[in-house]
């Protein structure tokens, strides 16, 4: 039976897991706007002439947190999509949500979050395979896996400090990707199969 996803969805999950590729294919198939964090993030880094890095683009979550609260980057995302509705976009989906205030500004509205998860040897070859062009694609994999386990666990009870682990908890729905393996078009193809089937997507 097809899991009809609402009109609203937050993306959230690990690194190389396939978190894009599930918005770009929401927005294919059903006409969705995907808004990223990580690139809105990246624009204001390449705005004020800073590098990409992740530890850079907390700090910037974290000032735009202080100033429009901790569910910024997702009430930036509502704001296009509300911007959006004339040109008959069909749902959002928001990628990459890191903080439990993110998320719980999505569901809060009726919406739900997607987790997306995979092997972290697969996701790391998919990366290193992937070519993104990413400052932060240029680590070994120990210093890779180290930041993410940074990402995962808070460091401290602020609402502004990232805890993709709580998001991971409190998800709607689960994805494991390491079945589609680390070949970009074979696993795409694979990838979009199991989208349709679950979610008609």
């Amino acid at each position: 039976m097809i899991e009809r996803l609402p009109e609203v969805i937050g993306i959230a999950g690990t690194n190389g897991a396939g978190k894009d590729e599930t918005g770009l294919r929401r927005s294919a198939t059903q006409g969705a706007l995907m808004v990223s964090g990580s690139d809105i993030l990246r624009t204001i880094a390449t705005e004020r002439g800073l590098d990409h890095e992740r530890t850079t683009l907390s700090s910037l979550a974290t000032e735009l947190g202080q100033t429009l609260g901790a569910a910024a980057l997702v009430q930036i995302g509502f704001e296009q999509y509300n911007a959006n509705l004339q040109t008959e976009k069909k749902g959002l989906s928001i990628v990459s949500i890191r903080r439990i205030a993110e998320a719980a500004f999505i569901q809060d509205r009726g919406g739900a979050i997607i987790w997306v998860d995979a092997d972290p040897e697969v996701r790391y070859a998919r990366i290193q395979k992937g070519n993104r062009g990413r400052s932060d694609d240029n680590k070994t994999f120990e210093e890779w896996i180290a930041e993410e386990l940074a990402e995962m666990h808070p460091r401290d009870d602020s609402p502004f400090s990232l805890n993709m682990a709580g998001v991971r908890d409190r998800a709607d729905y689960t994805i494991d990707n390491t079945f589609t393996g680390t070949d970009r078009e074979k696993g795409t193809k694979l990838f979009h199969t199991y989208l349709n089937d679950r979610f008609g997507i």
